[in-house]
């Protein structure tokens, strides 16, 4: 499923490709949004979209040839100059957003239970942006703009009473931009630092959400636009002097060793890793697959 940031109100924002053996596009929907971000189940496709309204939308996907148009959800309590949702996440029948930095509330969670109308049960106001979200349990984990709290950690088991848990900040103030949670450890990559001292990857220990540590980190000089754990290894879209996709041997959670897949001219603007395959995504929207 690709998300497209700068149709035109005409043009197709959603498109659905066929990876199985040669990729292709088998369909496409146009809803007159900008579309930012995109998380998926077997049957629906949950958006973060761009715009002061229609933030939050849901597509039925169950038939791929022909997807549909569900929903079209505003975010309450939003306002000031760039009220776009910028991140999103589905974990157990709820979607949580993340707009930009806005005069109101950036995290939003939603009841999807009925696709068709999203019932919204809370917000909370973190005066950051929040750049990805992830969610185990009840805890949600979120990638923020701030030079203190890059990373925020809420408790979200009541909804209507979301609450800070804990939170870490790292070295220098590079937005946390990334995050890829597998088990008890929480991966997130950052914007680009020249200070050697500021890590671009930082990877956590999250079984005591109340106390995050840090296991590992890494700089490497370049901003970190995704991330996916497959195996032992740490698959990376870096955007910096020697643009790519790069691998990280996790040896261990302090040991990390960095080697170049292939460079990139054109920046790799997001990764998936799906049963021992691995997919990027340029920004001229060229998949390629990696076995």
């Amino acid at each position: 499923f690709i998300t497209r940031s700068n149709a035109s109100s005409t043009d197709a924002n959603f498109i659905i490709a066929d990876l199985d053996d040669d990729i292709f596009e088998i369909s496409r929907l146009s809803t007159g949004n900008n579309f930012n971000t995109i998380d998926a189940t077997n049957e629906y496709a949950y958006i973060a979209a761009r715009g002061t309204e229609n933030q939050f939308q849901t597509i039925n996907i169950q038939d791929p040839y022909n997807p549909i148009l569900l929903s079209k959800t505003s975010l309450p309590g939003v306002a000031g100059s760039y009220p776009d949702a910028i991140s999103i996440f589905y974990y157990n029948s709820k979607v949580y957003i993340g707009t930009h930095r806005t005069a109101g509330r950036e995290f939003h969670i939603f009841d999807v239970t009925s696709p068709t109308n999203p019932q919204w049960l809370g917000s909370l106001e973190v005066n950051h942006n929040i750049n990805a979200i992830a969610v185990r349990g009840t805890y949600a984990y979120l990638a923020t703009s701030g030079n203190t709290k890059d990373l925020i950690i809420l408790n979200i088991e009541d909804p209507s009473h979301i609450a800070i848990a804990s939170s870490l900040s790292f070295l220098g103030n590079e937005d946390t931009l990334s995050l890829h949670l597998l088990g008890n450890t929480l991966y997130s990559g950052r914007a680009k630092s020249t200070d050697k001292s500021h890590p671009e990857i930082v990877i956590l220990n999250i079984q005591n959400p109340l106390q995050p540590l840090v296991t590992g980190s890494i700089h490497i000089g370049a901003k970190i636009e995704s991330l996916k754990m497959g195996g032992t290894t740490l698959y990376t879209s870096v955007i910096g002097p020697k643009p790519g996709l790069y691998s990280f041997s996790v040896t261990s959670m302090a040991s990390t060793t960095a080697r170049i897949i292939t460079p990139s001219k054109i920046p790799i603007v997001d990764i998936d890793y799906e049963d021992k395959k691995l997919y990027t995504l340029s920004q001229s929207g060229v998949i390629t697959k990696y076995e």
